[in-house]
């Protein structure tokens, strides 16, 4: 094995006296570089003591180490920054022969803290797959990392600023919920300081002292959740149940402060207890007690505790477990169920007082300021429904029903915030799959208006839809001053007309629905105005998956007859996609299989289609006009007119051709299509096609039946199949032309 020149370089530039503290710590990228270079050298098998004999590298690989201790214990903290980031790089390529040389890490600034954090959680990982060294190393230092984190998760007094950054608590929190599944003996000891030292961080509310960032609030929860791997021998399971069934009583209890102003229609399970309420002061809720998460005021703060805790609910789904745990759907609904009922079933035209019988004890401030609450808690309740979807897949179908009735009624009253759209798309594209191609007529028509939103928002994003009517000019009316700069007729550029942007994860579930739409939904349950207006949008968002799903799944109305494909569209936007050359193949294989049967290129005249047969589809191409640029109430919510002509929404028979004819009949020369015709000074010859027949019959009846035209080959050819035999046909002559000759 050849000596790779970087590790040279390496002991060179760490043990150069000429090389300053402030040169080394800026050159750590470039060490690390070389140290990823020197792979095969470190993890070479070395003996523990350098001998006389020792080849080169391991001489250089143990002056390296040194180097490396060296700098740990510099003075200068950059040069012991440096060796941390070294460290690191040499324990990631190093494997078993770095691991078994590693050392316990000393105190040190913030920045170089933060980097041990991560170099020592990459060797406790690396370590757990070799029993001896987790012997010797891990289990004697792994108690004193864990006590050195506790000392930076230490909270300090609320008027005091935090002794440790919010990014190294994450770093910390992150780390050891890595490292306690790995050594959950070692780190049993630690379980309670551990609680308690995250509890600000679990579901913090506008009550605290602090602003929590949402990733720091996450992997707190995760670490609260991995704690349950350090119950001895199989109470892992039992301790994972009892946290999510204290944390969904702690969420009804916080539901019972906040909804306080509404007279609630959900039924509480049996035994459940409803907290104190009183009307004389504002909701609260929460403790100093460490087993209960902080205390909260107020109908703002009560709002975040219930979002936290439905996150909460969601990450207990998402995490790994010790062992096989029985998940309790049943209660998660439920409680996604409370949320529902807080709804709106005509947001235009209903008021909150209109929609909800409200509590008169409650002053009209606390009730506003709960309207305000509930579409952040509606997005929260659709997030635990998603994470139950995609964590149960198909043992989540018995579930479908209830969801899809808290989806549709959770849609219908916040319509007009996106975050709720945005999580209804995403959820609908996630159980179509799974109930889809089973659904009812009547479910399928309450999704009518979930449909038409995501229409109108992937057309408002490819910037199909009108723009909202410019108020008229008028200095003064009924006393009220207007904007005078209505009277300039000055032109208003691009950027100001344009509709506003989709953020990206609400264009992609808007997009992936409307794929779900068009492959799992039983196509003859929808209305021929929402199948045009799925094709349309199909078209202007140049969905090339949905365009696809389309021309697969055709639609045919209560006749049976089947509306035009938008393949040509298809092959115009994507003309270079394999898929498409697939349809192209298969459809010019393919034959109607009866007169019946309906074209989906070619059109017939007008007069061979009906009035009724084309009624369903004048009304579609009624429903997909749009006149409003501002996203719209359920009541009427509009889509942009259609861009393509109305023949390709139209369901068009294709004429019955009569019997077939003999190909071998004569036929006149005006019969004979101009592509087989030859022309010549004196006569004009029909091009001989070549068939091939296959019948089950014997031979001696082919050779009696056959023709004059029999080819002499296939005739006298011994190797030939005995199943089948070769006609050279030909059209016969024309007596006319024959005469005429």
């Amino acid at each position: 094995m050849s000596l790779p020149p970087d590790l040279r370089v390496l002991c060179h530039q760490l043990t150069s006296p000429k090389i300053s503290s402030a040169h080394l710590a800026q050159s750590a990228q470039v060490l690390t570089g070389h140290v990823l270079q020197c792979a095969d050298a470190l993890s070479a098998p070395q003996d523990s003591k350098l001998r006389d004999n020792a080849s080169e590298a391991a001489v250089l690989v143990h002056k390296l180490k040194t180097a490396l201790k060296t700098l740990l214990n510099d003075r200068d903290h950059r040069r012991r920054f440096t060796g941390v980031v070294l460290v690191k790089a040499v324990v990631d390529v190093g494997g078993w022969e770095c691991l078994r040389s590693s050392e316990p890490w000393k105190k040190d600034p913030i920045a170089s803290k933060e980097l041990a954090v991560v170099a020592l959680a990459r060797i406790f990982t690396q370590l757990h797959s070799y029993q001896t060294l987790v012997r010797e190393i891990a289990t004697p230092t792994i108690p004193g990392f864990i006590t050195a984190c506790l000392q930076l998760l230490k909270p300090s007094s609320p008027d005091q600023p935090l002794r440790t950054p919010l990014t190294v608590i994450e770093t910390i929190l992150t780390t050891l919920s890595a490292i306690i599944p790995l050594y959950p003996t070692t780190s049993r000891p630690f379980v309670s300081q551990i609680r308690t030292a995250i509890r600000p961080y679990l579901v913090p509310t506008l009550s605290d002292a602090r602003v929590i960032p949402e990733t720091l609030q996450s992997s707190s929860r995760r670490l609260s959740i991995a704690l349950h791997f350090t119950a001895p021998k199989a109470g892992g399971s039992d301790e994972w149940t009892a946290l999510l069934s204290g944390t969904v009583k702690h969420f009804h209890s916080t539901a019972d402060q906040v909804f306080r102003a509404v007279k609630e229609t959900w039924e509480p399970p049996l035994g459940y207890t409803a907290s104190k309420v009183v009307f004389g002061e504002e909701p609260q809720g929460g403790g100093d007690s460490a087993d209960i998460l902080p205390i909260w005021s107020g109908v703002t703060s009560g709002s975040q505790r219930l979002v936290g805790l439905l996150r909460f609910m969601a990450e207990f789904i998402l995490q790994p477990t010790k062992s096989q745990v029985s998940i309790p759907v049943g209660i998660l609904v439920d409680a996604v169920c409370r949320v529902a009922q807080i709804a709106r079933h005509v947001p235009k035209s209903q008021t909150w007082e209109q929609a909800l019988e409200t509590n008169p004890a409650v002053s009209r401030e606390e009730r506003d300021e709960l309207w305000s609450a509930i579409p952040l808690i509606h997005v929260a309740a659709l997030e635990l429904l998603l994470t139950l979807c995609l964590r149960l897949r198909g043992n989540f179908v018995p579930v479908v029903p209830e969801a899809l009735d808290y989806l549709v009624r959770v849609f219908k009253s916040g319509i007009s915030n996106a975050s709720i759209r945005c999580s209804s798309y995403r959820l609908l594209a996630e159980m179509l799959p799974l109930c889809g191609p089973t659904m009812t007529k009547e479910t399928v028509s309450t999704l009518d208006l979930i449909i038409r939103a995501c229409c109108r928002d992937l057309q408002q994003e490819a910037g199909y839809l009108k723009p909202a009517a410019q108020p008229t000019a008028e200095a003064k009316k009924n006393g009220v001053v207007m904007n005078a700069d209505l009277f300039l007729s000055q032109k208003t550029d691009e950027a100001s007309t344009s509709s506003p942007r989709l953020d990206p994860p609400h264009l992609s579930a808007a997009e992936n629905l409307l794929t779900g739409l068009l492959s799992h939904l039983p196509q003859h349950h929808i209305r021929p105005a929402l199948r045009a207006l799925l094709d349309q949008t199909a078209i202007l968002s140049h969905n090339k998956d949905a365009m696809m799903a389309s021309v697969l799944n055709p639609f045919r109305n209560k006749q049976s007859k089947m509306y035009p494909s938008i393949l040509p569209f298809y092959s115009q936007l994507f003309p270079d996609d394999q898929g498409l050359e697939v349809l192209r193949s298969n459809m010019r294989t393919s034959q109607p299989s009866d007169s019946s049967s309906f074209s989906v290129f070619k059109e017939a005249p007008s007069e061979e289609v009906s009035e009724d047969q084309d009624e369903d589809v004048e009304m579609a191409v009624e429903d997909t006009v749009a006149t409003a640029s501002s996203f719209k109430m359920a009541d009427e919510l509009e889509v942009s007119p259609p861009l393509v002509e109305d023949t390709a929404f139209k369901a068009v028979p294709v004429v019955d051709p009569g019997p077939k004819e003999n190909p071998f009949a004569p036929r006149k020369p005006e019969d004979i299509p101009a592509a087989t015709k030859r022309k010549s000074d004196d006569e004009a010859e029909e091009i001989k096609p070549v068939k091939k027949i296959h019948r089950d019959i014997s031979m001696d009846e082919k050779m009696d039946n056959a023709p004059a035209t029999l080819a002499p080959a296939a005739a006298e050819d011994d190797d030939s199949d005995d199943e089948s035999v070769q006609l050279v046909a030909s059209f016969d002559s024309d007596p006319e032309m024959d005469e005429a000759e």
